[in-house]
C-alpha cells in the first residue's frame, strides 16, 4: 500500500514539474508544496471539529488554535519563498 502511495506521489511530482500551459505568476519549491499539502490536511481536520466533537475528544481551545498557528506559519513560509516566474512589471525575467 505504501509503495502505491509513493508511486502516485512521484507521478504527481512529474506532472507538477511540467511547465504550466498558461503563464502563472509565482513558483514554489517542492518543500513549499509539501507545506501547502500539510496545511490543507490540517485545515480539513479543523473543519471537522465542531464543539461537540472537540468536547468528547477532550480537546481544549488551545489545541485547534495551535494547529491554526502552525498552518499560518507554513503559509507564511510558502508565500515568502514564492518567486515570480515572469516579469511582473514588464522588465527582465528573474535569473534561473
Amino acid at each position: 500500500m505504501t509503495t502505491d502511495r509513493n508511486q502516485k506521489r512521484r507521478q504527481r511530482a512529474v506532472v507538477a514539474a511540467r511547465p504550466a500551459p498558461v503563464a502563472v505568476g509565482y513558483g514554489i519549491t517542492e518543500d513549499a508544496h509539501q507545506l501547502l499539502c500539510r496545511a490543507q490536511q490540517a485545515t480539513q481536520l479543523l473543519a471537522t471539529l465542531n464543539a461537540d466533537v472537540a468536547f468528547y475528544a477532550g480537546f481544549s481551545e488551545s489545541g485547534p488554535a495551535a494547529v491554526a498557528d502552525y498552518v499560518a506559519r507554513d503559509l507564511e513560509t510558502v508565500l515568502n519563498g514564492a518567486v515570480p516566474l515572469h516579469p511582473i512589471d514588464g522588465g527582465e525575467p528573474p535569473p534561473a
